[in-house]
């Protein structure tokens, strides 16, 4: 017997589910980026945001600072608090995808 074609009906549940996955995911790096930030009077720790545009999380700062720890300077070395955030936090994303996307695909046949 063949069963129904159900493309549109996961399509539909995966583009759902997306957004709500990139959310999470951001505010898991958001978390392990503030809490790697260097702190001096906090303002840079406090200024890590994230925004969800489309099908990408951007995770940041607006503070003019903010590449000197990250990155260093001649006379100060790298303090990487946003490449780490990430990378500490992939397999977070990767199950948080994981997890959602399954449930989302499951619902949907």
């Amino acid at each position: 017997m063949i069963e129904k074609d159900r493309t549109k009906e996961v399509r539909g549940a995966v583009k759902r589910v997306t957004p709500e996955a990139l959310t999470a995911s951001a505010m898991v790096v958001q978390g392990q980026t503030i809490l790697l930030a260097p702190v001096d009077t906090g303002n840079l720790r406090s200024s890590i945001t994230f925004v969800v545009e489309g099908l990408v999380a951007l995770i940041g700062t607006n503070v003019e600072y903010a590449p000197y720890p990250e990155f260093g300077t001649v006379n100060m070395k790298p303090q990487p608090y946003l490449r780490s955030g990430l990378l500490r936090s992939k397999a977070n994303v990767r199950q948080i995808f994981k997890s959602d996307l399954g449930r989302a695909i499951k619902g949907a046949i």
